[in-house]
């Protein structure tokens, strides 16, 4: 019975929101038209009103997602969370620059669907969010593990991209792990040197207090790095 209930509140609330999105969109049709100077404003700020509120409506379905994956599926490896794929497709749907979404619906489905579909979502979260450096070593890890080797050219391009300066990070935890993953590609490639110079900058890094949580993120019980 609770596990009735905690699934089914994202499902409602994701479909009220979608609900409310479509109610406007439907007024956004029956506005003024735009051939005048007043239909314009109205459809430039009916438009701005309503890409606004698609974002609220991801950040809400994402709210009510993130208590159930780190409170009731606690020590439940990510990999097996899928109930949560409807729920992230309706997040990035509605908000396509809503990283995280992109982040934890990729993994899900390279491990429990496919590597393709995985790499896909992955892919998907770079064209949309091209300068963030989440999605960059996102896709960097999955092509990774998928084949090393084969993948080498473009491993490489999103190293240089990762550990370059001009990627945007949300703050300077998720910058060390977007060098951790390029440090970890590195040294399993031979790249030792390499590898030993992002670890100074890492280590550096580790002085200031950064770096220092739980880098445990795919939920199996064991530290990724």
């Amino acid at each position: 019975m609770g596990v009735s209930v905690r699934m089914t509140r994202p499902v409602l609330t994701g479909l009220f929101a979608l609900l409310l999105v479509a109610s406007l969109a439907l007024g956004a049709v029956s506005a003024p038209s735009a051939s005048s100077a007043t239909g314009t404003v109205v459809g430039q700020t009916g438009f701005a009103y309503l890409g606004g509120l698609r974002r609220f409506a991801a950040a809400v379905l994402w709210n009510r997602l993130e208590p159930v994956f780190h409170a009731y599926y606690a020590g439940v490896p990510l990999a097996e969370q899928t109930y949560m794929m409807p729920t992230l497709h309706a997040v990035i749907r509605l908000d396509p620059q809503f990283q995280q979404a992109y982040y934890v619906a990729s993994w899900i489905a390279y491990t429990r669907v496919s590597k393709e579909q995985g790499l896909a979502i992955a892919r998907d979260g770079l064209a949309a969010n091209p300068r963030s450096g989440l999605m960059h070593s996102n896709l960097l890890q999955l092509l990774f593990l998928q084949d090393a080797s084969k993948n080498a050219p473009e491993i490489g391009r999103l190293i240089d991209a990762v550990t370059g300066g001009s990627l945007e990070w949300v703050d300077r935890e998720e910058r060390f792990e977007g060098l951790a993953t390029a440090r970890d590609a590195l040294r399993a490639m031979g790249q030792i040197e390499r590898a030993q110079r992002i670890e100074a900058v890492l280590a550096r890094m580790r002085e200031a207090g950064i770096g220092l949580g739980d880098h445990d993120h795919d939920g199996d019980g064991k530290q990724d790095h």
